[in-house]
């Protein structure tokens, strides 16, 4: 319920303290940057980008981008995505509800468009709601939505499954 949520979005602020803000290329390539740890729903999330930060890097071409975060950002660890990173996640402000979305992003290679990783949105109250906080998370203009399939989180816990997600 409320309460709970209440409670865990206090302890994903407090965590969040922990996130180095401004880790240097280098350490974001190496991932070996300050960050939270917090437990969602059984399942174990690392931080990387708190809610109201800047998230900023360099796109496939080198150009520089950045963007605020309107969510708390970050992995479910010891999890692998198509990208060979772990699978990561958005936390809205019901992250006890046991809702779960999870957005096939897309990237476009000339005229098709290609599955590129898994998005999970966690804690928003319907597919509407994840698909505006997914989009608020990115640039104006980005195309890089794709379906949105609701689980829930047995089905999320099996889908997870050995921890690998490549298709």
């Amino acid at each position: 319920g409320r309460v709970a949520d209440v409670q865990k979005m206090a302890e994903i602020k407090a965590e969040e303290r922990n996130v180095n803000p401004e880790p240097t290329d280098a350490q974001k390539e190496a991932g070996n940057y300050a960050k939270g740890h917090i437990k969602v729903r059984s399942l174990d999330i690392t931080i990387e980008n708190a809610k109201g930060s800047t998230r900023k890097g360099k796109d496939a071409k080198g150009n520089a981008w950045k963007v605020r975060m309107n969510n708390t950002y970050g992995y479910f660890k010891r999890t692998q995505g198509k990208d060979g990173d772990q699978i990561d996640v958005f936390l809205g402000e019901n992250p006890e509800s046991g809702k779960i979305f999870v957005v096939d992003q897309i990237r476009k290679t000339g005229d098709s468009k290609l599955f590129d990783e898994h998005k999970v949105m966690m804690g928003f109250k319907s597919s509407k709601e994840a698909k505006k906080a997914y989009l608020s998370n990115y640039s104006k203009g980005w195309d890089g939505l794709g379906a949105i399939t609701e689980m829930s989180e047995e089905q999320f816990k099996e889908w997870l499954g050995d921890g690998t997600r490549t298709k």
